[in-house]
């Protein structure tokens, strides 16, 4: 007996396995030329370092400039300070993610000028050091200032004697102690002037916040008052009459 060799399959089902194989090569063809035709998006990522090694140095003399440069412009443009990398993790081209960010501006734009204008209550201001006293008036540093210069001056002056060169560095130091003197004064009036504006102020402002606490009050009571006589009695004429002298009391 000879070796068994296996089964051999029927003329049909070996029809149907090279038809099956035929398929799957033209399959695997066209898949092959639609390839070819559209190419996938191959964007490789180039670091800034090597993106470094293209620019212009002259424009950029070291990297560290290069690359904030670099990040600034691919954050305002793309959002990220790494748009390939982004790109391909959310599923994009680099195009796409402009326009996306570019889109994403001009919305904020349109709502910020939609958006109707808050009002701002200005606030009780109190006056500076710069309002209150004479415009050129003399500090403490440039009266020292000058009190320098004038003696380096009459020290530098030609005299006949040495008792009149002596005379007149002892003036200029007696005159620029005078005017040290005087700038200090006026710094402690100014100091004081300053103060007083600003306790005036406060109290101003305290004065007006009581103020308007007590007309509220006051109306509170007088919406009492119509109220009650609305009721057709049921509070007495005399309550009536010493909220509504309560009332005027407040308002004055």
């Amino acid at each position: 007996m000879k070796g068994f060799s296996g089964f051999k399959p029927s003329p049909a089902k070996k029809m149907d396995i090279l038809g099956q194989a035929e398929e799957d090569r033209k399959n695997r063809a066209k898949a092959k030329a639609k390839t070819k035709t559209n190419p996938p998006n191959k964007s490789k990522t180039v670091s800034y370092k090597d993106a470094y090694k293209k620019a212009d140095k002259s424009k950029y003399k070291t990297y560290g400039e290069f690359e904030k440069a670099a990040k600034a412009y691919n954050t305002k443009k793309y959002g990220t300070t790494e748009p390939t990398k982004y790109a391909k993790g959310t599923g994009r081209t680099k195009e796409q993610l402009a326009k996306d960010v570019s889109k994403t501006k001009s919305n904020n734009v349109a709502t910020v000028k939609n958006k109707p204008a808050t009002k701002v209550t200005p606030k009780p201001t109190v006056s500076t050091k710069k309002e209150i006293g004479p415009k050129n008036r003399v500090t403490v540093k440039s009266a020292k200032a000058s009190k320098k210069a004038g003696v380096k001056e009459a020290k530098q002056k030609g005299y006949e004697t040495r008792k009149d060169r002596r005379a007149a560095i002892k003036d200029a130091r007696k005159s620029g102690k005078a005017s040290v003197k005087e700038a200090r004064v006026n710094k402690r009036l100014v100091k004081k002037a300053v103060k007083a504006t600003k306790k005036r102020d406060k109290a101003e402002v305290k004065g007006a916040v009581q103020k308007a606490r007590n007309i509220a009050k006051a109306d509170k009571l007088d919406k009492k008052v119509v109220r009650s006589q609305k009721e057709g009695g049921k509070v007495s004429s005399r309550k009536n009459l010493k909220r509504a002298d309560k009332s005027n009391k407040l308002r004055a």
